[in-house]
């Protein structure tokens, strides 16, 4: 009797975990986190929540490598053009820019 009560539990618990992602929609990507982030401001996040959803949202023209150096990302070549004027080549399509 122990072993059956155990078995029961045991599915249920499988069910209840596993029932939000069945619930999801076709196409659909739920990710859980601890906290929401305070800001969507890509220029004034400084925690990791906010970190965590705009690493998803936005990408950037270049990254750091692990030796601080500039990495392509979005953009595949640049150049200085002046103290306050870069110039870069951005990858081919499919790009998308929106608001």
């Amino acid at each position: 009797m122990k072993g059956k009560i155990y078995s029961m539990v045991i599915v249920l618990l499988v069910l209840l975990v596993s029932s939000p992602l069945l619930a999801a929609p076709k196409d659909t990507v739920l990710i859980g986190q601890g906290n929401g982030p305070t800001t969507l401001d890509p220029q004034d996040h400084f925690e990791m929540p906010a970190f965590c959803v705009l690493i998803n949202m936005y990408e950037t023209l270049l990254v750091r490598s692990d030796d601080m150096k500039f990495s392509p990302l979005l953009a595949t070549s640049w150049k200085i053009l002046n103290d306050t004027t870069w110039e870069f080549s951005l990858r081919g399509s499919p790009l998308r820019f929106h608001v």
